[in-house]
């Protein structure tokens, strides 16, 4: 910090941490991170926010170091995973300086600040309007195209969280060119890149034509059947929910990805709609109700994820 001061000057200290003191909010946070059963009734998150935690680490964003910065923005990400936080967190006046710090952040605070917004985004459709007014899209979609690797893969998170539950959101994030990188990272990302793009997708291509169509212009398909069939767990799971999706679209859409390899596939897209339980992704991947090429694997019913990590 600088000085030893608050935000806007505040000589009182209310709003004073050190690097340490968020140090040990990011690693006494990183000790909660739950069982998806529990995750979102962490208790001890809660209290760290109730006890005071989040004007020290929203004032940090605008106040420190790069590396103060990357930390505090990591911190409220992990609060943020408690779905009981993040409208303190928003109340707080983390959302403006976590996209000041997309856009003009180091690459480590620059993926740590995606990622908090991500969080926040899951499953809350006021916030994810409020990250949105906030001047995020374009910032994230730069990322998504230039960042590292964990830039990239955090970026397409956030996009994806900010997607899943409003049309209006969708169609920004498209006109902000998203669909071209968001294709780039399935077919060129490290595998947790691969995933959260591929998720993304899934949640733009559904029930909008011209948006389904743009994907499939783009040549998001082979990548996507790629992802299919040799990426990891979350990537397996997220490809075939964008190839899902993008098959409600028509028998154009089923027809390139046969002709991409997928064949097998097309039937497995009539299949039954999964649980409603199923597609909570957090950490944890989706199981399948047939095999499919030695994998456990058929892409559920149109869907748009909640808090893609």
């Amino acid at each position: 910090m600088r000085g030893g001061r608050g935000r806007g000057g505040d000589p009182s200290g209310a709003a004073v941490a050190t690097l340490g003191q968020v140090a040990a909010v990011v690693l006494g946070t990183d000790t909660l991170i739950m069982p998806a059963s529990a995750r979102f009734a962490d208790p001890m998150s809660g209290a760290l926010a109730a006890a005071g935690a989040l004007p020290p680490l929203v004032a940090m964003l605008g106040d420190g170091t790069a590396e103060e910065r990357a930390a505090a923005a990591e911190a409220l990400g992990k609060l943020a995973r408690n779905e009981a936080n993040r409208a303190a967190i928003a109340a707080a006046g983390a959302i403006e300086p976590l996209v000041v710090l997309v856009r003009g952040g180091d690459a480590q605070g620059k993926a740590n600040a995606a990622l908090a917004l991500a969080s926040l985004a899951a499953g809350d459709a006021a916030i994810g309007a409020a990250i949105t007014a906030a001047g995020a899209i374009e910032p994230l979609v730069v990322l998504v195209r230039d960042g590292d690797a964990q830039g990239k893969a955090n970026a397409a998170a956030a996009l994806g969280n900010l997607a899943a539950g409003d049309a209006a959101i969708v169609a920004a994030i498209v006109a902000a060119g998203a669909i071209e990188p968001l294709v780039a990272l399935v077919r060129d990302g490290d595998a947790r890149g691969k995933a959260n793009a591929a998720a993304a997708l899934a949640s733009l291509a559904v029930g909008n034509d011209a948006i389904e169509a743009a994907i499939l212009a783009a040549g998001a398909i082979e990548p996507l059947v790629a992802l299919l069939f040799h990426g990891d767990a979350r990537g397996k799971a997220y490809a075939a929910g964008a190839l899902r999706n993008l098959a409600a679209g028509g028998a154009s859409f089923k027809a390139a990805i046969v002709a991409a390899g997928g064949g097998g596939l097309v039937f497995g897209l009539g299949a039954p709609a999964m649980p409603a339980a199923a597609p909570t992704l957090n950490h944890d991947a989706p199981t399948f109700p047939f095999g499919f090429g030695g994998f456990a694997f058929a892409a559920p019913a149109v869907h748009r994820w909640h808090f893609i990590r």
